[in-house]
């Protein structure tokens, strides 16, 4: 991995920044916060290393246009990929050719057509500096620096508002955001498996276990 600083390591294919990945079929999708994009990378095939990777010395190819969502400009702006505006991207997820992420920066929540030709969209989340913590439905809606998502079967979002020390269920039909759990420190990553929701507690230095069903939150155990 180099740190992109350059127009020539943008196209010898660096990065910068990359927060999270999720994979759609064929397609590698990260977060990369450090340019306020997400990019796309079609992986070569099964075990092999992705296009824009490789050894010291290896060459690279240019990462496709079409692949890349975000302008480049930080800021919260729905629209084609080319023209959407994004804001540190951190967390994302995917379902039904969607990408759902958290731009941290504008502490919101917004989803992206897979699809090249689609567009960028906002479920909650007004601007750079509109932040804090409100449930509610919509743009009346405030987190503060989301850094995890993760989606249900049943088509919700689980939130990791990080400054908030909180976890929250977003709806992307309804726009509506409810508190679930709080007590956390500064979770930043948050997973589903089964009825259970496991999160990355980062300043507590555990991973928490908290059941979807309720009942008290644990700690996973690990051992070496």
């Amino acid at each position: 991995g180099e740190q992109m600083r350059t127009r020539e390591d943008v196209r010898s294919g660096a990065l910068s920044s990359p927060w999270d990945v999720t994979l759609v079929r064929r397609t590698l999708w990260i977060a990369m916060a450090g340019v306020h994009q997400i990019w796309g990378i079609e992986l070569a095939g099964s075990g092999q290393r992705a296009a824009g990777s490789g050894t010291s010395g290896a060459a690279r190819r240019p990462l496709p246009a079409a692949l890349r969502i975000g302008s480049g400009a930080e800021d919260i702006q729905d629209g084609s990929h080319s023209e959407a505006a994004l804001a540190q991207p951190m967390g994302i997820t995917s379902a039904g050719g969607r990408l759902y992420f958290v731009d941290a920066e504008s502490s919101a929540v917004r989803w992206a057509h897979t699809d090249p030709s689609g567009r960028v969209g906002t479920i909650v989340g007004t601007g750079l500096f509109d932040f804090g913590d409100k449930d509610g439905v919509g743009d009346d809606v405030r987190m503060q620096h989301q850094q995890g998502i993760a989606r249900h079967d049943d088509g919700r979002l689980l939130v990791a508002d990080s400054y908030n020390d909180a976890l929250k269920w977003v709806d992307p039909a309804t726009r509506r955001a409810v508190t679930w759990r709080r007590g956390f420190a500064e979770p930043s990553g948050v997973a589903i498996g089964g009825d259970l929701a496991y999160v990355a507690d980062t300043n507590a230095h555990r991973v928490a276990v908290a059941p979807l069903e309720g009942g008290p939150v644990d700690e996973l155990e690990l051992v070496f």
